[in-house]
């Protein structure tokens, strides 16, 4: 059959005859052309399929015909199907002088059917809330199902979720591994067997895979929805669901109290990884600690191969919300014998079989690596063989990374090689991964890569074949996943080790990689968008076959343009352009571009606006950061920096009134302009585009001028500040007034709100060395201690005798001491009593006590006399 159809005939009838709406949802247009001239210099061999005697090939026109009259009016309907009659006209047949009717009702049609087809999309799609809703909940449980298929139970592990969720402990679950290790598989396991386990008829199961669509990428999104679903299941209003994101958290916990025997509420969180950023900015505080009774949650989380300071930060978080080890999984290996069930069920699946000795060659291969990914790695080869491939071609690699490289050589052997390397290297190097439209561009701005698929010809539209692209992407199946960045559906590494592998097969030379970065700036700038025309060489090959005397010529590679935002049809901002912000510096820096760095994004107003509007004050801070890190130039580092300090000094109103840029730039710089061009520009740039975002402009200098002491303007407390601590790493100040603020000192921004609900004020403030911990007094006999990790409240009643006042307190060794001018008292974190020590001195006020470990500490004291002067100091 693949002798009597083209490539293109084969994947027209297979797309449209295998796609069930395909009577609805496809158009053709076809033409026919009579009275075709085969006359010398006719351009007939355009057209039709010319034979070696010149004449044309009546066996493909018939085939043509056939499936132009015959098969696509039996599938289609006929309202979907264009057909246009016309006449040749000379020696050029069809042009648009001759045929201007023809391409302009074309083009009508065109433009038409496709619009329909779109507007007859948008009127199935749900768009209430409950119809988003239950697309969201079809996502995450389609991607579950899949998973669900090829995975084989893990009844250890099983047993282990299964003992958490039918037993009576308090705090969350967290499953932990490596990436590979098959958490997803066993949590999409342990979601099938839930209701058998917990014997209910209805039980309130939320799953949810972090990362995969826009309403799961983010704390507020993921609560938003969660509260949601809570709500129908109970049948509570949507209306209450609060819209910022500290009291959505308190609201979320309220709604797991509506969890009983009879309606259970359990949530699995895989992935989550994704939320979490550090110790005290993790996105976790919302989890309850304890849960409430019959409320379980139970959480994936991807574990860091290395030992640094994320790593030991994740380790914390994870022994923190596992109840210190009581229920923390660790995924391990497989068994000795589980690999060969694993592929018993995958061949009965892709109804593969193995001959003997194929068959001991994967045990081999699996019995040296028992992993879940390598075995994933292992089948995908598998699939390749048949039952005659030669035994020195049936070979497997005996370690995830050596078989990673047997994948991509397998690709660059069966494809484009070029094409290969190049489109994997632009995955590989993007910062949030690319959507495939932009990579079809990319690599159509790519002239190396379009020189070795036109090695031997000159298209008419010089950009990448999109069908090329397609088969790489099928061939690496699952290993290429699908995740929302900047709302936008992006193709990224579905596991590290395959990002590590690209890189150290891709990136190996300088020459090389700064050619990626500089196509994917270049891409992102819009460079070659909106008709420019890019040159490009011509191959030696193609001179001499085509008779080409120049040695270069230009195109227009038809690659999307790249806004800072896009508009409505009233020129008003409809969205802003997030790709763009959040990729061009992290190119730029990486090309060691910092002139268009400097005037595109660092220097640019439009730039700064734009990216405050769209993102939190620390998303643009980081762009500074990583060109600080890379610059070496001295007066370059120096106005970068100040302007970096402008911001960060104006953060806490930059943060709420982006418009309000220019006012904040202008008052702290402009004593700048005569000392660096770059701080000059950006000042004109303010004077002559922010009337438009906010008239008032200053006219001299009338702010704090960075590279002061002072860096930033921390303010967020309703009432006054009674006590602060800078956390032993020098990244956060906690404070307190009637509530705990968490602030990050690298945005100014508060990153964590916790309000214990207390009457009063909080007066003192200590911290653990570790940060773990914070506790504060209040004027009412009460002691507050914070879980900073976890954002839980515990409060301790009258540790002081009842008419005694709180001097201060101290965290020593997870307890702390209480004390006033006569004795002292520890408590253990939870409240409970330990230890109390009266002072044998009688003098009429304590300052301070610093405790050195739990048996030894300094106290300091005040005789109270404000005359004294110590004339023997020493």
């Amino acid at each position: 059959m693949n002798l009597k159809m083209s490539v293109v005939e084969r994947e027209i009838c297979q797309g449209i005859a295998g796609h069930e709406d395909s009577k609805s949802h496809c158009l053709t247009f076809s033409r026919v052309i009579k009275n075709i001239s085969f006359a010398e210099g006719s351009r007939a061999h355009h057209f039709l399929d010319i034979g070696a005697e010149g004449n044309p090939e009546r066996i493909a026109a018939d085939y043509i015909t056939q499936l132009r009259d015959t098969t696509l009016p039996n599938i289609l309907y006929s309202k979907n199907i264009f057909r246009y009659e016309l006449d040749w006209i000379g020696t050029s047949g069809i042009s648009a002088e001759t045929h201007q009717p023809y391409l302009n009702q074309f083009v009508k049609d065109l433009y038409r059917g496709v619009v329909k087809q779109i507007e007859r999309g948008i009127t199935k799609l749900d768009n209430t809330e409950q119809g988003v809703l239950t697309k969201e909940l079809q996502t995450h449980l389609w991607k579950l199902k899949n998973s669900l298929l090829w995975s084989v139970p893990r009844e250890t592990e099983l047993d282990n979720i299964k003992k958490y969720i039918t037993g009576d402990s308090g705090s969350s679950m967290v499953v932990y591994g490596a990436s590979g290790s098959g958490k997803t598989y066993l949590v999409s396991q342990a979601v099938h067997g839930v209701k058998n386990w917990i014997g209910c008829d209805r039980p309130l199961i939320m799953v949810r895979i972090l990362g995969i669509s826009p309403l799961s990428s983010s704390v507020k999104n993921l609560l938003t929805t969660l509260c949601k679903q809570i709500s129908y299941n109970f049948d509570l209003s949507y209306d209450d669901i609060p819209q910022e994101i500290i009291p959505l958290k308190t609201y979320f916990k309220s709604l797991l109290n509506y969890a009983s025997v009879r309606n259970p509420i359990i949530i699995f969180l895989d992935s989550f990884e994704t939320l979490f950023i550090d110790e005290h900015n993790n996105g976790a505080s919302w989890i309850p600690n304890p849960l409430p009774k019959y409320c379980k949650i139970i959480i994936s989380f991807l574990q860091e191969e290395n030992n640094g300071a994320r790593a030991k930060e994740e380790q914390k978080f994870i022994t923190a919300l596992g109840a210190a080890g009581e229920n923390i999984l660790h995924i391990s290996n497989f068994s000795d014998n589980f690999p060969e069930i694993l592929f018993q069920k995958w061949n009965e699946i892709a109804r593969k079989k193995l001959s003997n000795y194929q068959w001991r060659v994967v045990m081999n291969a699996a019995a040296s690596c028992p992993t879940p990914l390598f075995c994933k790695i292992a089948f995908a080869e598998v699939l390749k063989w048949r039952s005659y491939t030669p035994k020195e071609n049936t070979f497997i690699c005996s370690t995830v990374p050596t078989s990673i490289a047997q994948l991509f050589t397998s690709l660059e052997t069966k494809y484009n090689c070029t094409l290969v390397e190049h489109s994997l290297a632009y995955i590989s190097a993007a910062k949030y991964g690319l959507s495939e439209s932009e990579l079809e561009d990319i690599l159509s701005l790519d002239d190396i890569v379009l020189n070795s698929i036109y090695a031997h010809q000159i298209p008419a539209n010089r950009r990448l074949p999109t069908i090329l692209w397609l088969k790489i992407r099928r061939d690496l199946g699952e290993f290429l996943s699908e995740f929302l960045a900047d709302g936008v559906c992006v193709l990224n590494w579905a596991h590290k080790p395959f990002k590590d592998a690209a890189l150290n097969r891709y990136f190996k030379y300088p020459k090389v990689v700064n050619h990626y970065y500089n196509m994917l700036s270049d891409f992102f700038l819009g460079t070659w968008s909106l008709g420019k025309k890019k040159p490009f060489p011509y191959t030696q090959v193609q001179r001499q076959r085509l008779f080409i005397k120049e040695q270069s010529s230009e195109a227009d590679r038809r690659v999307s343009p790249q806004p800072l935002f896009y508009t409505n049809l009233d020129g008003v901002i409809s969205r802003f352009n997030l790709r763009k912000f959040s990729e061009l510096p992290h190119h730029l820096i990486k090309a060691k571009r910092f002139e268009d760095l400097f005037t595109q994004v660092l220097f640019n107003y439009e730039w700064l606006h734009g990216k405050l509007s769209a993102f939190p004050l620390e998303f643009l801070l980081s762009d500074f950061q990583d060109t600080l890190d890379a610059l070496e130039d001295a007066d370059s580092k120096r106005q970068v920096l100040l302007v970096a300090d402008a911001l960060k000094l104006g953060g806490n109103i930059l943060s709420k009134i982006p418009d309000n840029l220019a006012s904040q730039l202008i008052g702290r710089l402009l004593p700048e302009i005569w000392n660096f061009p770059d701080i000059k520009e950006l000042i004109r740039q303010c004077d002559k585009i922010s009337p438009l975002h906010n008239a008032l402009v200053p006219i001299r200098h009338c702010l704090l001028s960075p590279g002061g002491p002072m860096k930033f303007s921390l303010e967020g407390h309703q009432f006054a500040i009674f006590g602060y601590s800078l956390t032993s790493d020098c990244r956060y100040v906690i404070s307190v007034s009637n509530k705990f603020l968490t602030w990050d000192l690298g945005s100014s921004e508060v990153c964590r709100d916790v309000d214990p609900h207390i009457e009063g004020l909080m007066l003192g403030l200590a911290l653990s060395k570790d940060n773990r911990y914070a506790a504060a007094y209040t004027s009412i006999n009460q002691v507050v201690v914070l879980d900073v990790m976890l954002g839980q409240c515990m409060i301790i009643e009258g540790p002081l005798d009842r008419s005694d006042e709180i001097v201060g307190l101290f965290i020593v060794e997870n307890t702390i001491v209480v004390y006033n001018s006569h004795y002292w008292r520890r408590f253990s974190l939870k409240g409970k009593s330990i230890e109390e020590e009266y002072f044998a001195v009688a003098l009429p006020q304590i300052l301070e006590m610093i405790f050195l470990d739990v048996e030894h500490y300094i106290a300091v004291f005040w005789s109270g006399d404000e005359e004294f002067i110590d004339r023997n100091p020493f």
